[in-house]
């Protein structure tokens, strides 16, 4: 797939095809990472440099339909990468046979103020990945506009 841009988002070197290739090889499941980086308060840039695919601990079935991370697995990313000057920036899961959009579910499970960046899967190739952001508890998600 072409690599995507977005506003105000910088995803760093191969960050985008090591997404899709973790999304590709747990097809028929729900693939989940973190994203981390920088949030630059001029000019609204997060800057994503790395990514850390985890493990969906969702039982079952279900995997192919949510997703679940470990609180323990998300406690240890983050320590290791904070001590490299490094934030959660945002979550990515796929959606497997689904359009990109977010679920009623992924809308109530959201962290204002960080992305979360859904691969499309079709037939277990990704065909688009869309980003979203909440501002608030209170408010609705929005999709961050893709640069063509």
């Amino acid at each position: 797939m072409m690599k995507i841009k977005w506003k105000n988002i910088c995803l760093k070197d191969d960050l985008q095809q090591n997404i899709e290739d973790q999304a590709s090889r747990e097809y028929p499941m729900e693939c989940c990472g973190i994203l981390f980086g920088r949030s630059s308060d001029e000019g609204g840039m997060t800057v994503i440099s790395e990514y850390v695919p985890l493990h969906n601990g969702c039982e079952n079935e279900d995997r192919n339909r949510h997703f679940v991370i470990d609180s323990m697995e998300l406690y240890e990313c983050e320590s290791k990468y904070r001590q490299n000057g490094l934030e959660i920036v945002g979550f990515v899961h796929s959606h497997p046979d689904v359009p990109a959009v977010l679920s009623k579910a992924d809308e109530s499970g959201m962290i204002p103020g960080l992305l979360y960046m859904i691969p499309e899967l079709c037939k277990g190739k990704c065909t688009d990945i869309r980003v979203w952001i909440k501002d608030s508890l209170d408010t609705k998600a929005a999709e961050i506009p893709k640069i063509i």
